[in-house]
């Protein structure tokens, strides 16, 4: 197996662009209609629905929104919905990398003019806006943020999406899993005796619920550690790198920051190749990096050398990829499973928390062997037309217990 540090200009700018779809969204919602109406009529009995791409009976189009086409996450769960299209009836329809509220708003009128029935939101630029697109469209909305569900809960379409959750018994439960995820950085670089830190944050300044969450959570982190004792220094205006890798301002920013004393840099997206190479380069292989991640091979050696300090790594069958069975639950006429009560469903999910290269490189080898912790057969326990009686508790304990503990048994 080959595993190397990818470089720099391997990640990906977050380029504006989108999918080309036909026609107009009026013009096609018959057709989304159709197919979803057409998927409910063809349900078949739970002991006779096989898992051999047959079901549903009308082929199920499903539109994925991603930030960036290059990033290790997005593309591990791309490739999980490509698995997933050989045992399912079901096409994906991928849009370019969305580095505005335009290009997302354009790929959701793709999705619509191709017929998709559901729409997974990786990625989520301009608020309501977007689910008022999606669901005004007709299709089912699975996303990433928490902060719409209560807004949406009588929408018909709105289904939820994934709630990360953590065991951290120092941090509030409520402040939520993004919170969780900055803090967690800050305490990790603290223990690691971190001195100096850089924090980079991603979408905070464009408003993006999610880096405004890490961003708080890394900010208490630091101030806990500091009042435990330790001698970890971060001042939110000198020490943090907003946007993204690819812009001009980054790369200022960026090459700043290796010119003076940090020892650590903590990172609210995955950078880990943003930040090696680069600091590699200019001699200063002992500055720690903490972040988020994909599990792709080529971080290997730099857990091994001790670079990386920790990796908050998202499980794409397990985070992402839990919005496959909402949206074929719902289009095959069991929304109301996915909604419950409360009219939405927000799935718990831990993310796993990797800081040895044995772990790192067990999750790697497992799906470079072509393995999945949640496989289609598996998924088949949480989808009403395979499973008789399945409830919203079901569906969310499903997910939840996958927790890397449990799945490195």
């Amino acid at each position: 197996m080959k595993r190397k540090l990818v470089s720099l200009f391997m990640v990906g700018a977050m380029a504006a662009g989108l999918l080309a779809g036909c026609g107009s969204a009026s013009d096609n919602n018959g057709a989304a209609n159709s197919a979803a109406n057409e998927a409910t009529d063809a349900k078949a009995d739970a002991s006779d629905t096989k898992l051999d791409g047959s079901w549903p009976a009308e082929t199920v189009k499903i539109g994925v929104e991603v930030y960036d086409t290059t990033d290790t996450t997005v593309i591990a769960y791309m490739d999980y919905f490509k698995d997933l299209e050989d045992y399912y009836n079901v096409e994906f329809m991928f849009s370019e990398s969305i580095s505005n509220a335009e290009d997302e708003l354009a790929f959701a009128e793709s999705c619509a003019s191709a017929g998709c029935v559901g729409y997974i939101g990786g990625y989520n630029c301009s608020g309501e806006t977007i689910v008022d697109k999606v669901t005004e469209n007709k299709m089912y909305y699975w996303g990433c943020e928490r902060g719409l569900d209560e807004k949406y809960a009588d929408n018909e379409y709105y289904l939820g999406g994934f709630q990360p959750v953590g065991s951290d018994e120092n941090v509030d439960a409520t402040k939520g899993g993004d919170y969780l995820l900055g803090y967690s950085m800050a305490e990790n670089l603290a223990d690691q005796g971190a001195k100096h830190v850089v924090y980079c944050s991603g979408g905070d300044q464009m408003g993006i619920q999610m880096f405004i969450d890490r961003l708080e959570g890394f900010k208490d982190g630091i101030a806990a550690a500091q009042a435990n004792g330790s001698d970890i220094q971060w001042d939110e205006k000198q020490d943090s790198i907003a946007g993204w890798p690819g812009t001009d301002d980054f790369a200022a920013a960026q090459s700043n920051a290796i010119s003076k004393d940090y020892d650590a840099v903590a990172c609210s997206f995955s950078g880990f190749e943003v930040w090696a190479q680069p600091l590699s380069d200019a001699g200063k292989d002992d500055v720690k990096i903490a972040g988020v991640g994909g599990v792709d091979g080529s971080l290997s050696d730099l857990f091994a050398d001790g670079v990386i300090s920790m990796e908050l790594y998202e499980c794409p069958e397990i985070v992402t990829g839990q919005a496959f069975p909402m949206i074929m639950n719902a289009v095959t006429g069991h929304a109301d499973v996915v909604k419950g009560d409360k009219g939405y469903l927000a799935c718990e999910i831990q993310r796993w928390v990797i800081q040895d290269a044995d772990t790192y490189n067990a999750i790697y080898d497992f799906h470079d062997e072509g393995n999945y912790y949640v496989t289609a057969d598996d998924m088949t326990e949480i989808l009403c037309d395979f499973t008789d009686g399945v409830t919203q508790d079901d569906i969310n304990n499903f997910y939840l217990e996958k927790t890397l503990e449990n799945c490195m048994k």
